[in-house]
């Protein structure tokens, strides 16, 4: 079946009374109405404009429902063909619209990068007290390393702690899993991005 929108004029008063009944208008054994397809499109000081989309088969079925809960229904006819001048207006939106994304991403990342890495601390905090016990007797350390050196890292740091775990280490690259104490580490580690083009 062919799909169509149409427009439909609802009283204030009776939004909710359209919302939960109009999935069901038609006097069909099928739904004619695609569920949740109605969106609010427009509203002024009396009525409230909605499009769902139903069968165009059924187009009478549901025009005859509506008219009897007096809702007002309207054909929605998009024009095929959009000028120069409508292109370049949504384009100019567009660059509108993209450029205010940039600036809040700008003004809002370092603030959000903060509270990750704060995160990130009370990860740390958290498993280190479930991997050596309590009262809190540890150190949290930042290291900077690229993927060269990284192996030659954990090799130090795990003869350096290999008396805090019974277990054999690996000097694998751990994943990035639920939690740090999974890890074949005499030690707590956790990744994180130092920039964003790693």
């Amino acid at each position: 079946y062919q799909r169509r929108v149409h427009g439909v004029a609802v009283p204030i008063a009776s939004e909710k009374q359209f919302l939960e009944s109009y999935a069901s208008f038609g006097k069909c054994a099928q739904p004619i109405v695609v569920p949740d397809s109605a969106k609010l499109v427009d509203r002024d000081s009396d009525f409230l404009l909605y499009n769902p989309v139903l069968f165009r088969k059924f187009k009478k079925d549901f025009e005859t429902d509506c008219r009897e809960r007096k809702f007002i229904t309207r054909d929605y006819n998009p024009q095929e063909e959009v000028t120069d001048a409508e292109v370049e207006e949504l384009n100019n939106q567009l660059d509108n619209k993209k450029n205010l994304l940039v600036r809040w991403l700008k003004n809002t990342f370092s603030e959000c990068y903060c509270a990750w890495l704060h995160l990130k601390a009370i990860r740390v905090f958290v498993e280190s007290c479930l991997k050596y016990g309590l009262p809190p007797n540890f150190v949290a350390m930042c290291f900077h390393v690229d993927s060269k050196t990284e192996k030659r890292v954990r090799s130090e740091l795990g003869a350096q702690y290999a008396s805090l775990s019974p277990k054999k280490f690996s000097d694998e690259e751990e994943a990035d899993g639920i939690s740090a104490l999974e890890q074949q580490y005499p030690y707590v580690s956790l990744k994180t991005k130092a920039t964003l083009d790693e």
